[in-house]
């Protein structure tokens, strides 16, 4: 603790920690929760394409599961 008459040093503090534990959804019932997972992962660029287009079909509904379940297997 430093004097109370000195000016020419400051106190410097640890940042604190945030108190909000980010875990996706809101706690409060504001929001759902969402009903899918994501997952972070690299991928060559040129997947990104085909990436972005599945992203978009699985969001509006043109891509169900088992036509999902196809694509895999031939891309195996």
């Amino acid at each position: 603790m430093k004097h109370p008459l000195d000016n020419a040093t400051i106190d410097i503090y640890a940042p604190q920690k945030p108190k909000f534990v980010g875990r996706g959804g809101d706690r409060g019932g504001r929001r759902p929760k969402a009903n899918y997972t994501t997952k972070m992962f690299r991928a060559d660029v040129r997947l990104s394409g085909i990436i972005e287009a599945l992203k978009e079909k699985l969001k509006s509904g043109a891509i169900n599961d088992e036509d999902l379940k196809t694509f895999e297997e031939l891309v195996a």
